[in-house]
């Protein structure tokens, strides 16, 4: 049975009511770190749904119920062997009390520890386990339940009482102890009457020797018979009964053969985690774990600022005639939805109002002081809202060509959007084309293991709020010549090359957002940053840096095979990236994670979408029919959107929708009424269509 590894680690947040570390690895058996708040999962692949539950639920028991620092110091105090007896009371007490907080986790409880009862976890079967010691007895008791026969006489009983009894650690340690105090007793009781019978033995041989010597030598052959005859069975006796007792016999029950000494030593505690190491190790023995580390100090990348763009750009031909145009087709749009924005902000504002007295007589009240209390002059209170901001990360591959110049229409719209209301923003474009120093050493032992840039990646800073009126026309007059440039229209001496389109290295941008939004966040004094990506299509690998003979390089991270794991680490936080699993998909949860941020995703779909297209920009296997009545609903509407897993919104839009058309229509001069009426249908249809995600973008800071 495959365990789905995510639900298991939500499972254990959720048992543990707080954000514990989980960490699936290739480990003897699943453990809890009580200081650091790590539990550590085995990855065992046939484990029985019931099972992983089993030993999520005991783990969480143990950071629910055990403290750390008495447990350290009790056993330190009263040592190694104790620490047997303290164990199996204290899984008796926080199974209990687990159980308890959560009642659905009994059945899983149970399955399990008899399922490892019939496996001979424990160190054998029933009969084996009833011939050790109390300890051990009450062990399998309280894991497994009566019904598997184990027996307690009636003076055990009061063990069990006390077992059941239990609330406290307090109460675990006290009756550890006391059953420990007792085990020894019994086991110096024991050796006693063991000396005492082997010097009884040493004089009874004394005798028999005696004897013996005063006996006749010849002896009678029907004498020699019956003792070689009785000698037989007495061997076959003992082999009997050394075979009915070898399992037991061969891990002893006084814990010798444990730790050297001869205290006594719960043997089923020893053999349960003995046998469990050994069944995993068996079963894991050819999983490989790939970690893969994300530092961010040390994740080093350029970005171009604007300021580099604009002086890269005084030797080339700049048509401002497109800004005009582009203003005189939008000026009303964006002036409309600054409108509707400042609506809705009034409007949250005027839900987060509330009416207080001042504390101030009204004059006007004062003549009911009579008949009312309510004398006082109110004030409306009205909560400040939380501080949003804007990072805008743009698709710069070659297969954004088609329609490029619309993309950038559509981002210039959002930044004379929040240009005018304020809000802080940066606009960059991902790209694969910014041409490092090759003669620089790129990576040295504290990138080993860690994710890393591309010699070649950079951002362009295309937008950021800093700008004065003029550097802001300008960015806008190269925006819109880089759009037609790379729309198709353009000639090589047109831009530099380092701005040409490329591939698309989203991954690795989505990494090096994490330390843009920090450095954001804190400059502009930020609540919410919204962070928007703008793609096409799926992202170009992502590398991690490896060490060879000669150095260290950067390869190209597989998303796994069969038996392997790989595991995204950041924070102390692991990811686990599955074999269907996107690895974008895994990066932008670990994006929004670690930042808070409002996460908007926006995927530019072709006209003619295949099946895999929509598999593609959704994250989902679908089957024919959900494509064919998605590609239907798409084709109809143009936009659309998706749940996709780490992001907080997503959407689909059809490239044919990017422009930003202000309803003009253009018709002939003898066109006919209905001609011009169904030419002026379609030009507010694509007006209100293409405002969709400037408006959804709204929605979400308003």
């Amino acid at each position: 049975m495959t365990v789905n590894i995510a639900s298991k680690e939500m499972l254990a947040r959720l048992l543990a009511q707080e954000n514990v570390n989980v960490i699936h690895d290739n480990v003897d058996t699943a453990s809890f770190n009580v200081k650091t708040r790590v539990l550590t999962l085995p990855l065992w692949d046939d484990m029985e749904d019931f099972t992983y539950d089993h030993l999520v639920g005991h783990e969480v028991g143990h950071a629910l119920y055990t403290p750390c620092e008495e447990l350290g110091s009790v056993v330190a105090e009263n040592g190694d062997a104790f620490k047997s007896y303290l164990n199996v009371v204290e899984d008796a007490r926080i199974e209990k009390l687990t159980q308890r907080r959560y009642p659905g986790l009994r059945r899983s409880f149970v399955k399990s520890y008899r399922k490892m009862m019939t496996d001979k976890f424990f160190g054998g079967d029933i009969n084996t386990i009833n011939k050790y010691d109390l300890i051990d007895r009450l062990n399998v008791l309280f894991k497994c339940g009566q019904s598997v026969g184990v027996n307690i006489s009636a003076e055990e009983q009061v063990w069990v009482k006390a077992l059941e009894n239990l609330e406290t650690f307090d109460d675990a340690k006290r009756v550890a102890l006391e059953l420990f105090t007792a085990a020894k007793q019994k086991q110096e009781q024991e050796q006693e009457q063991e000396e005492m019978a082997s010097e009884g033995e040493q004089f009874e041989e004394y005798d028999m020797d005696s004897d013996t010597n005063s006996q006749s030598q010849d002896s009678d052959e029907e004498g020699e018979e019956s003792e070689d005859i009785g000698a037989t069975a007495a061997d076959e006796d003992l082999d009997n009964s050394e075979a009915g007792d070898s399992e037991a016999m061969s891990v002893g029950t006084e814990g010798g053969d444990w730790d050297g000494s001869n205290e006594p030593m719960s043997v089923t505690d020893k053999i349960l985690e003995k046998s469990i190491r050994d069944e995993l190790s068996s079963v894991q023995s050819d999983i490989i774990i790939k970690n893969i580390k994300i530092d961010i100090d040390n994740f080093d990348f350029r970005t171009v600022s604007w300021k580099e763009i604009a002086s890269d750009f005084k030797q080339y031909i700049v048509d401002s005639t497109q800004y005009t145009k582009f203003m005189a087709n939008n000026k009303k749009s964006i002036n409309y939805l600054v409108k509707e924005f400042e609506m809705k902000k009034r409007a949250s504002e005027y839900a987060r109002t509330t009416t207080s007295k001042s504390g101030v007589i009204d004059t006007v009240k004062m003549n009911n002081y009579k008949f009312s209390d309510d004398i006082f002059s109110r004030i409306n209170v009205v909560p400040e809202g939380k501080n949003h901001g804007l990072l805008m990360f743009v698709d710069w591959s070659g297969s954004m060509f088609d329609g490029f110049d619309k993309t950038i229409e559509q981002l210039l719209c959002i930044v004379m959007f929040c240009r005018q209301v304020n809000i802080p923003f940066r606009v960059y474009g991902f790209s694969d084309r910014i041409v490092g120093d090759s003669d620089v050493p790129r990576f040295s032992q504290k990138h080993l293991g860690c994710v890393a840039a591309e010699r070649n990646f950079g951002l362009l800073e295309l937008f950021h709020s800093d700008m004065n009126r003029m550097q802001f026309k300008n960015a806008c007059d190269i925006a819109l010549r880089l759009g037609a440039a790379n729309s198709g229209n353009w000639r090589s001496g047109d831009i530099p090359s380092k701005y040409f389109l490329g591939g698309t290295p989203l991954n690795t941008t989505v990494v090096a957002a994490i330390k843009i939004h920090k450095e954001f966040k804190k400059t502009c004094r930020l609540d919410i940053v919204n962070s928007i990506f703008l793609t096409d299509g799926e992202s170009a690998g992502l590398k991690q840096v490896v060490s060879h003979w000669n150095g260290y390089s950067a390869e190209t991270i597989s998303t796994g095979w069969y038996r392997q794991k790989n595991y995204m680490i950041f924070n102390k936080k692991r990811y686990a990236v599955g074999r269907d699993d996107s690895l974008t998909d895994i990066l932008m949860e670990i994006y929004r994670d670690t930042t808070g941020a409002n996460l908007v995703g926006i995927r530019i779909m072709p006209y003619r979408c295949s099946q895999y297209d929509f598999n593609s920009a959704t994250g989902n296997k679908m089957a024919w029919f959900e494509y064919t009545e998605l590609k239907k609903r798409f084709r109809k509407e143009k936009w659309m959107s998706i749940d996709r897993k780490g992001y907080s919104k997503s959407f689909l839009i059809l490239n044919k929708n990017m422009g930003t058309a202000n309803g003009q229509f253009a018709v002939a001069d003898d066109a006919s009424t209905r001609k011009i009426k169904t030419a002026f249908s379609k030009s507010m249809t694509g007006k209100l269509q293409s405002r969709k995600m400037l408006t959804e973008f709204i929605d979400m800071i308003a």
